[in-house]
């Protein structure tokens, strides 16, 4: 709880030794001057120390902060990219084991192609979904205008090709596509019935979905964020630079090298030259493999900070402490100088004395009257003995000496907790030096206060305890900005499984909520009810009257499912104009109830598209009890089917 520091001299005050010291500072004997100049020097120097004391201290805090804050931003970039690599490879082995069963179909190619587009649809950061024979020529893709091109020569074909693993998740290094743009391959190996080589099926990574991820983490001017291959290239750089895409910094000495070297999963480099921009940063790095992969190349990312703009705002500070150091020096030095001069002129003039001490006497309290930080002098009993304004300012009075008469007991007083103030006046007692601790406190007006207080005891001559002298500094507003930090990233990781338009949940955290109802239902013996609806002519109601209208209809139907909902049930925006629902403890004939107030209620909404021209939009639904044992994509391809049922009975209908 408490930290302490060296054990100090005992220590005596300029004005509390009286007339004693006066008559020494004073003397007319010269001989006393060499011993003034030794007082000064060894003043300055304590004064000197503290100050850069006080600046080491701070360079260290910023380093330590600045050091915490690039290693969470990679981590949440570092937490993001494995939910999206383990999304990525459970959709490559959805569209492989799904493979043989579209090829049995008739029109194959076409049914192929339609699921291909509808799975890129609804996955975010998809670009093309590729699917090629033995050969490496494109037998399907969502992209109609890759077909039967051959890419046997890519290194997104060679590499499954070689490896034929069927549970790899193969990550290609980046490469320029047709339309110049740097991009990443993510795929997996088919086999034939044989286990023979029979092609691979392959998704291309859109960069610009990455950027964003990228530039969110980006707290302030001069940070850069990457997301590197893990044999060295650059996949994408924010902010944006098209010189860096494809960049390789597998070179001797980079930082990529290095922490690859290292083997550790994460690594900060606190200095030293960046390779991308030749500067001097602060760089966190990650390596991205998720636990439940097999995957043949990792990711890296790295999030950096230039160092000027890191430590701007502590250089900035520790100039003008030295400046203002440097000032009280030259008028210490020079005032000193002065007075021994005018001293040896007017040695025998009692008066002259007396205006010279009373001058040295003001400069020494200048030092504790003007200091920016809060300094006390006080009594184990719990009073006060002087108090300097900033100290008094900080608590809320108007006046040192309006504390100092008015505070009678400070464990009650300004303590939120009095046991805190015996226990630091107990550490502080048993303790030679100076012991550190964070406390609230309570200001005249009864507002709270976090501050850091540095005390330690002062002795008399004899060992006995003179008062004890303490340091305050008020962090209230470096807390609240903490505080407010830890609330923005919070904010940022619920904004990332809420859909931005109607405001569910996105389909990247309905598989994650389905997985843990799943698990509850077979716990607890319960039935659950996956609902999935669909709206009807959609894609002509956007043709008639432009999206805009249209994502009026989706916001509409948001809204008519939350209030159709229990408590405990949830509603997810699955991808399109699809959305799904998931109903806790409750049977397919309760949810077919639930399933048909929704229907119904959004039967009845009217939408305006046009001036005067009321249109009513209906939704078709299908809904299926979990089965026990029952997997994840089966459970919901059967409501799909279950679905697209109803849309073929006529529409507007539960099935």
């Amino acid at each position: 709880m408490y930290r302490f520091g060296n054990e100090p001299t005992p220590v005596t005050y300029p004005g509390d030794e009286g007339d004693m010291l006066q008559s020494k500072q004073f003397s007319t004997n010269a001989r006393r001057f060499p011993v003034h100049w030794l007082i000064l020097g060894m003043a300055l120097v304590a004064l000197g120390g503290a100050i850069g004391y006080s600046i080491a201290r701070e360079y260290s805090h910023v380093d330590a902060l600045e050091r915490e804050r690039l290693m969470t931003q990679a981590k949440v970039v570092d937490d993001n990219l494995e939910r999206q690599l383990v999304a990525l490879n459970q959709s490559l082995m959805s569209i492989r084991n799904d493979l043989p069963y579209w090829k049995a179909q008739k029109e194959s190619r076409a049914l192929v192609s339609r699921n291909l587009q509808a799975m890129s649809n609804a996955m975010p950061g998809v670009r093309t979904i590729v699917i090629t024979d033995a050969g490496g020529t494109i037998s399907a893709s969502n992209q109609k205008q890759l077909l039967g091109l051959n890419f046997r020569e890519r290194e997104y074909f060679r590499a499954p090709r070689q490896g034929l693993n069927p549970a790899m998740l193969y990550i290609s290094p980046p490469f320029k596509s047709v339309l110049g743009v740097y991009v990443m391959n993510v795929g997996k190996v088919v086999l034939d019935a044989q286990g023979r080589f029979a092609g691979i099926v392959t998704i291309t990574l859109d960069p610009d979905f990455f950027s964003v991820l990228l530039n969110s983490v980006l707290y302030a001017p001069g940070m850069r964020a990457s997301l590197i291959h893990g044999d060295g290239k650059i996949f994408v750089e924010a902010p944006g630079r098209k010189d860096l895409s494809g960049m390789d910094l597998a070179k001797p000495g980079s930082r990529y090298t290095l922490h690859a070297e290292s083997g550790q999963t994460a690594n900060l480099f606190a200095a030293g030259r960046a390779y991308t921009t030749g500067d001097e940063r602060m760089s966190a790095w990650r390596t991205v493999r998720p636990a439940t992969l097999q995957i043949d190349k990792p990711l890296m990312v790295s999030v950096n900070r230039d160092m000027r703009g890191i430590f701007a705002s502590w250089r900035r500070g520790a100039f003008v402490q030295g400046g203002l150091f440097g000032a009280l020096v030259l008028a210490a030095v020079s005032g000193l100088y002065f007075y021994q001069r005018r001293q040896r002129t007017y040695d025998r003039l009692e008066a002259a004395y007396t205006a010279e001490l009373r001058r040295s006497e003001e400069n020494y309290r200048g030092i504790f009257e003007n200091a920016s930080i809060g300094i006390f002098h006080s009594l184990p009993e719990g009073t006060f003995l002087r108090v300097n304004p900033a100290y008094a300012r900080m608590f809320g009075y108007a006046s040192p000496a309006e504390m100092v008469s008015a505070v009678t007991n400070i464990s009650t007083q300004l303590f939120v907790d009095s046991e805190k103030r015996s226990d630091l006046l107990a550490a502080t007692l048993e303790n030679g030096g100076w012991v550190y601790a964070e406390n609230r406190y309570r200001r005249k007006d009864g507002a709270m206060l976090t501050a850091n207080m540095s005390m330690r005891k002062v002795l008399n001559a004899d060992g006995t305890i003179a008062y004890l002298e303490g340091f305050v500094e008020d962090i209230t507003k470096r807390k609240q900005m903490e505080e407010a930090l830890r609330e923005s990233e919070e904010k940022y990781r619920e904004l990332s499984i809420i859909d931005n338009l109607t405001q569910l949940y996105n389909s990247r955290h309905f598989y994650d909520q389905l997985k843990m109802e799943i698990d509850r239902a077979e716990r607890y013996r319960q039935p659950l009810t996956l609902l999935l609806l669909d709206l009807d002519d959609f894609k002509r109601f956007n043709d008639a009257y432009g999206h805009v209208e249209g994502d009026q209809v989706l916001l509409r139907v948001g809204q008519v499912i939350k209030r159709s909902l229990r408590q405990t049930d949830s509603a997810y925006r699955y991808g399109g104009e699809e959305f799904v629902i998931l109903l806790p403890m409750t049977t397919s004939a309760d949810g077919a109830v639930t399933a048909e107030r929704i229907r119904a209620e959004f039967r009845s909404e009217l939408f305006f598209p046009a001036p005067g021209q009321g249109v009513h939009v209906t939704v078709s639904m299908g809904l299926a009890q979990y089965k026990p044992q029952e997997e994840i994509k089966t459970f919901v391809h059967r409501v799909d089917q279950l679905m697209y049922q109803g849309k073929k009975n006529g529409k507007d209908r539960v099935c």
